[in-house]
């Protein structure tokens, strides 16, 4: 008997348990996993694998040793900020101005992206915030690749003035170079032009290579109050220094932009967002500790030890519980403070021994 094709639909409606077999609702399936409707690299409507996650924190806590204590805080007296762009819609929002520098083009929104296909730079400048200049802050872009690489430079722009936005004029430009090889390795290199009054110091940033597979990642700009100018892609310093003129900037005004430098290449970013000094608002921090030191997330998704002489412990689980802004840690150990002639005061609660100092106790519950 001759056999008979089929045609088999992927099904679009999702995963659906609700009824019984013989009741299944058309264009779903009672079993899936790790799957969502649309392709990955392609967009198109017929069955892809879920994408790969990117770490939430770069730092190794504790030189790679296990996470002992992991909770989170609530704090209200925090006055960081957060202003985020996750490029939905078809255009740029109302936030966003054309850099008017160097022929830049207003980049494209697709699919959830700030984009670029074309070999003209494009580039925007956030008119949404004006951020405090005198005080630490952070501007951020999460790059994305296309099919898996890097076709292209990815642009930040902090410090520029706020009346005229021109980082060429006065303003601090980072510049990250990432390609991608026929073997699926991203290299990159970059620059950083501190601009003041139109005359540009140009400093190289540190370079790698053989780096994963084209995954997306956080480019980040730390400017400190100090003038220091930090920045970071995906965890890894590329520039720690305060560049030459870098105290004379003092405007309100940060961007990013793009430009493909490879035939049929894209560059897009999948969020831009800025961390700054404004009125108290409430935020909810990490707080971890490993190989026995204390970290915090000073800003969304950075990690960084907590200065302190004491040490938890590193060799088990450390228990902790927030209440009222406050972390309190149940940090504990076998007991180094003996004595056999504790006395019970007349309140009946008082503890006392003479052979326990106060220097005894503290060295018991510092170390």
């Amino acid at each position: 008997m001759a056999g008979r094709s089929r045609n088999l639909v992927f099904p679009m409606g999702g995963l659906n348990r609700k009824y019984a077999y013989q009741s299944q609702p058309p264009y779903t399936t009672p079993d899936c996993l790790n799957v969502r409707p649309t392709g990955v690299i392609e967009k198109r409507a017929r069955g892809g694998s879920r994408p790969g996650h990117g770490k939430a924190y770069y730092e190794l806590l504790g030189a790679g040793t296990p996470v002992r204590m992991a909770n989170s805080l609530l704090l209200i007296a925090d006055t960081l900020n957060l202003f985020t762009d996750n490029f939905d819609g078809d255009a740029l929002s109302a936030d966003w101005a054309v850099a008017g520098w160097g022929n830049n083009l207003l980049p494209l929104v697709w699919d959830g992206s700030a984009a670029i296909q074309a070999a003209s730079p494009v580039g925007a400048v956030c008119t949404a915030i004006s951020i405090n200049a005198t005080a630490s802050y952070l501007v951020e872009m999460l790059l994305e690749p296309w099919g898996d690489r890097f076709y292209g430079r990815y642009k930040l722009w902090v410090r520029m003035d706020a009346s005229s936005p021109d980082v060429t004029n006065n303003g601090i430009e980072i510049e990250l170079a990432l390609v991608t090889d026929d073997a699926g390795l991203t290299t990159y290199d970059g620059y950083l032009r501190c601009y003041v009054a139109g005359t540009p110091t140009v400093y190289g940033m540190v370079s790698g290579g053989a780096q994963d597979t084209g995954q997306p990642g956080w480019l980040s700009v730390k400017c400190a109050a100090d003038n220091t100018v930090t920045v970071l892609w995906k965890g890894t310093a590329l520039f720690d220094a305060i560049p030459i003129g870098a105290a004379s900037l003092t405007g309100t005004r940060a961007g990013f932009g793009f430009e493909v430098t490879e035939t049929g290449g894209w560059c897009g970013a999948d969020q831009f967002r800025v961390q700054y000094v404004d009125l108290p608002t409430p935020r909810r921090m990490l707080v971890a500790s490993a190989g026995g030191s204390l970290y915090r997330e000073v800003y969304a998704d950075q990690l960084s030890a907590v200065s302190t002489s004491l040490t938890l412990a590193s060799d088990r689980y450390v228990a902790s519980q927030e209440r009222l802004q406050k972390l309190y840690i149940a940090d504990h150990a076998k007991n180094r403070v003996s004595g056999t002639d504790g006395t019970i005061a007349a309140d009946g609660v008082t503890l006392d021994a003479a052979s326990v100092t106060v220097a005894a106790i503290f060295d018991r519950y510092a170390g």
